[in-house]
């Protein structure tokens, strides 16, 4: 569905959602129209009673760190290589050590001592450009968002962008699909409560 408007003859402006095929003029069987404030202040409400809950928000904290453990690749493939450089360092030393000292050798150790360097300064520059969230703070991102006014569009945009996948609209239910659930929720237009929204109802 995409968004449309129209004008009333008292020119007040409604905006609302409609099948795609309808918007063409091919006709559209399978869906209609939904006021545009009433689907989106349904679908942050409902969104806001599932997430901003204190066992969710630790749930999605936690997913969210042991992705970002996961998605961490650079640092630990260098801090292997310099533990290797570090090894070959070692070796070279204890065969010095053992009075094994040839041109080769002290080549090699000189490869192997700019080699450390190297890789300590992209060690440092690696955790520098990397922004590490602890749990307590990605914990503490989420509750901003608790008490937020359902009825504004700023936060509207906000909870949907961040936590909203896909809505799927039929003329009984809505099928909402979220970034951090592989399930998805069902409501039925039958069991909302109107006192919860705004005193309208879809079309």
């Amino acid at each position: 569905m995409v968004g449309e408007s129209g004008t009333s003859k008292t020119l007040k402006i409604y905006n609302y959602y409609k099948c795609l095929s309808n918007k063409r003029k091919r006709g559209c069987e399978q869906k209609k129209a939904v006021k545009k404030d009433w689907i989106e202040q349904l679908v942050v409400q409902d969104t806001v009673n599932i997430v901003l809950q204190d066992e969710e928000i630790e749930r999605i904290a936690k997913m969210l760190m042991a992705l970002q453990e996961r998605e961490d690749t650079a640092l630990p493939l260098l801090r292997k290589e310099l533990a290797d450089t570090e090894k070959g360092l070692k070796n070279i030393a204890d065969a010095i050590q053992q009075g094994i000292i040839t041109n080769t050798t002290k080549q090699r150790l000189e490869e192997l001592e700019a080699l450390k360097s190297d890789i300590e300064v992209k060690i440092l520059q690696t955790e520098l450009q990397q922004t590490i969230l602890t749990e307590e703070k990605i914990i503490f991102w989420i509750n901003r968002f608790k008490g937020g006014d359902v009825a504004d569009k700023a936060y509207q945009r906000a909870i949907i962008d961040i936590y909203v996948n896909a809505i799927y609209l039929y003329d009984d239910k809505i099928v909402l699909t979220y970034n951090f659930k592989s399930d998805s929720r069902t409501i039925s237009l039958s069991d909302i409560e109107i006192s919860d929204l705004p005193q309208s109802s879809p079309p």
